[in-house]
């Protein structure tokens, strides 16, 4: 610009010599004469746009290269170049987007054909090809209660001073963007049924249709046209119950469920980016579930109303929630192992004895575990841990076994999971008489007594034979009197004459036995 500014003043001002203006510039005339011709051309159209003047001397020197060609970069090598782009768009359609080359990657390929060629010439076509293949979206828009979109995102949260590794499902209305998300430990089908019968359930009604992309919990056929794909047993049977349709998003568009995609990063950053440090997952949810109450009561772009307030539309339009939820347990058939454990997740569950070996229904549920014999009897409830390779034992149901070998009972992992209460009786009490503890056990699993209440039946029976060790068959008879208003009440003459008759007969039996055993 500075030399083309003073070419135009010196030779028309000053009246200087082309050649003399290209000697004192150090260019080329040629250069100098271009110049000069193109401003003479737009003196002869003053006349009709003097604008043409103005912009002649300030418009910057523009040269043509749209006709030049490359000398390294051939035809060839351009064919190449978009094979490899079409490579990776295959893979990105099946699933294998990982696996694409990259600029360099391509780059090393064609120097393996010969081509000497840089990363910066490579690079540069590359964007050419993408820039002329960019995709144009279509703007939509949506009725009330059309559609809802449902994502997954990923939250880290410090949950009882343990960092973990939390899912978090994110539903987001199409017409009115009114959000609402819930954590899960797992995105499996529980929790991602679950989720959805939380969302109805807040919301009171059932939209028209959920918009979900290629997850495996939604989808069970993949395949390139999405009329094609197949939904899972979950979904099929949900959206049965709850009548609603779903549709799926193409592969790699996730633009076609943009409502949500923006809603993940933006209720995760609304709701933790200030605090992350939680006592339980329930605490962490209240938190989001305030965050999202606050960010629907905003005011929707440009409009005097709130995102609840256009949510509130749509409700009009959606179906009643039913009264009963969906049932979102997922059932699978489990083996029980020697251990008289089933398999959950990597960990172990016990279940009563007599079933090692055979097959068992069980029902798995975001935060519980519930496992059926072949009756359909439901014969052991769990928490849901999610945790790995861990196990998580009931004693009451190893007390059989445990009859035949009560030497194990100190050291059993179902003992060292037992109530606290409990292992401090044993301790205190039973230390040295392992058996009659089990026996005592399996009688108040029988008469469903609890560990209270063995605690009260224990400090009575002491209290009434301050002197003498614990008496099973006396500490039974206390126990029965369970209708006694307060473990305190002193004890009457007809259980007094009950527990001396039986300590009696026991150490009479135990003096016979003494007896026999020193004559022989």
């Amino acid at each position: 610009m500075i030399n083309k500014q003073k070419i135009l003043i010196g030779y028309f001002n000053l009246g200087k010599s082309k050649h003399q203006l290209a000697k004192e510039l150090k260019i080329s005339r040629n250069t100098v004469k271009r110049y000069i011709t193109e401003h003479e051309k737009l003196l002869a159209l003053q006349k009709d746009n003097p604008q043409f003047i103005e912009s002649g001397i300030t418009d910057p020197p523009k040269y043509n290269s749209s006709h030049r060609k490359s000398k390294v970069l051939n035809e060839a090598a351009k064919e190449l170049i978009k094979g490899y782009l079409k490579a990776n768009e295959r893979k990105r359609q099946t699933g294998l987007s990982k696996q694409q080359m990259a600029g360099t990657d391509i780059l090393e390929a064609l120097k393996d054909a010969g081509y000497q060629l840089s990363y910066s010439t490579v690079n540069r076509y590359i964007r050419k090809i993408e820039k002329q293949s960019a995709e144009v979206f279509i703007k939509q828009q949506y009725s009330p209660g059309q559609a809802v979109e449902f994502d997954w995102g990923a939250a880290k949260l410090e949950i009882n001073g343990t960092i973990k590794n939390l899912r978090l499902a994110v539903f987001t209305s199409s017409y009115s963007n009114h959000r609402w998300a819930k954590l899960f430990f797992r995105e499996d089908m529980p929790s991602f049924l679950q989720s959805h019968v939380s969302y109805f359930l807040a919301i009171g009604h059932v939209p028209q249709q959920m918009v979900y992309d290629n997850m495996r919990v939604a989808v069970k056929k993949f395949a390139q046209r999405n009329t094609d794909k197949l939904p899972t047993n979950g979904l099929l049977s949900m959206s049965m119950y709850y009548h609603f349709d779903y549709r799926f998003c193409n592969v790699r568009r996730g633009n076609e469920k943009g409502h949500v995609e923006k809603s993940v990063e933006f209720v995760r950053r609304k709701a933790f980016s200030k605090n992350h440090s939680f006592d339980s997952l329930e605490q962490a949810n209240q938190q989001l579930a305030e965050t999202c109450l606050k960010l629907n009561q905003g005011s929707v772009k440009d409009q005097p109303y709130s995102i609840e307030q256009k949510f509130q539309e749509e409700i009009t339009v959606m179906t009643p929630v039913p009264a009963t939820p969906f049932d979102v347990g997922e059932l699978r058939t489990l083996r029980v192992d020697k251990f008289s454990c089933v398999r959950v997740d990597t960990n172990q569950y016990s279940v009563p004895e007599g079933h090692v070996g055979n097959m068992l229904e069980v029902k798995l549920y975001p935060n519980k575990i519930i496992v059926y014999n072949s009756d359909n009897q439901a014969i052991a409830t769990h928490t849901r841990h999610h945790t790995r390779h861990g196990f998580y034992l009931v004693l009451d149901h190893f007390l059989n076994t445990l009859k035949k070998k009560p030497n194990a009972l100190p050291g059993s992992v179902s003992f060292r999971q037992a109530d606290q209460e409990l292992q401090n009786i044993f301790q205190k009490y039973f230390k040295d008489t392992p058996k009659m503890f089990i026996e005592l056990l399996i009688f108040l699993k029988d008469e469903q007594y609890s560990v209270k209440q063995l605690r009260e039946g224990i400090e009575r029976s002491i209290q009434h034979r301050p002197n003498h060790p614990i008496c099973l068959d006396s500490l039974k008879i206390l126990l029965a009197q369970k209708n006694e208003p307060s473990s305190n009440s002193p004890l009457t003459d007809t259980m007094s004459k009950q527990i001396d008759s039986q300590c009696a007969l026991l150490l009479s039996n135990v003096q016979n036995q003494f007896s026999s055993t020193k004559t022989q």
